[in-house]
């Protein structure tokens, strides 16, 4: 009989405990009525609303120069961008909890109130640019929301695409922190498009294991094409590489 060696015992160790948590999320997709499914749906959109409109709002209302490339953590710092991502954030994740709290699974309601905590914190209890403390907070609370959603998309049996497309945003995040001199704008802009794009993975991935496919509902598509015209008119005008305003400075390199 042929035993397992060292390095595969963890591995042995490990395969029931996740094949329990496979078929969890099975049993607890299984449970949700299409009622909950349609509000989890309409949660989705409302999150995909969170980056949509406080961009829009950024790029409206921002005193010129702008800064740019951003972080989403810069366009939700301060005034109406803020609010309007606050309140549809918080909104997203009320009807995200309630959905998921009607198929009656307590470790999986557990973990969705942990993810919103962990989320709060990161971006409404410590946005970027208040003080060092919080600068750190945020962004060590901002990497556990972002672990976090690759426990959601087990529970919520995203199809593999999109989770493919979130680690490669992800890994575009990572590549960019590398970029150092002369390319910082470089850097820059990959972290910029690896962050939308990895929630945009995450949120039109949502869906897909619970029946009702990916994307989003029938207006995010023209949402975005609106918001694309919005960057090709508003983005590349009135910005600049640095900070408006010298006061800004230590903020404006923290973000």
């Amino acid at each position: 009989m042929l035993l397992p060696t060292l390095p595969q015992l963890p591995t042995l160790a490990a395969a029931p405990a996740l094949a329990g948590l496979a078929s969890r999320a099975v049993a607890f997709r299984a449970a949700l009525a299409p009622a909950d499914i349609w509000t989890i749906c309409l949660a989705r959109d409302v999150f995909q609303a969170a980056w949509i409109v406080p961009l829009a709002l950024y790029l409206e209302f921002e005193p010129r120069p702008r800064k740019w490339p951003i972080t989403i953590s810069w366009t939700i710092r301060r005034g109406v961008p803020k609010l309007a991502h606050h309140t549809c954030w918080v909104l997203g994740w009320l009807l995200f909890v309630f959905a998921a709290s009607r198929a009656r699974d307590v470790l999986v309601s557990a973990f969705l109130a942990q993810m919103f905590i962990t989320g709060f914190l990161a971006v409404i209890l410590c946005p970027v640019g208040v003080s060092p403390l919080q600068d750190k907070i945020h962004w060590i609370a901002s990497l556990l929301y972002i672990a976090d959603h690759a426990v959601a998309f087990g529970i919520l049996g995203t199809a593999p695409a999109y989770v493919a497309a979130f680690w490669s945003c992800f890994a575009l995040m990572v590549w960019a922190t590398t970029i150092k001199g002369a390319q910082e704008r470089l850097s820059e802009t990959a972290f910029m498009v690896g962050e939308y794009g990895l929630f945009i993975a995450f949120l039109s991935g949502m869906g897909s294991g619970l029946g009702t496919g990916g994307i989003g509902s029938p207006a995010f598509v023209p949402l975005c094409g609106l918001l694309l015209a919005a960057l090709a008119g508003k983005g590349n005008a009135n910005t600049s590489h640095a900070p408006s305003d010298e006061a800004e400075v230590a903020d404006y390199r923290k973000s």
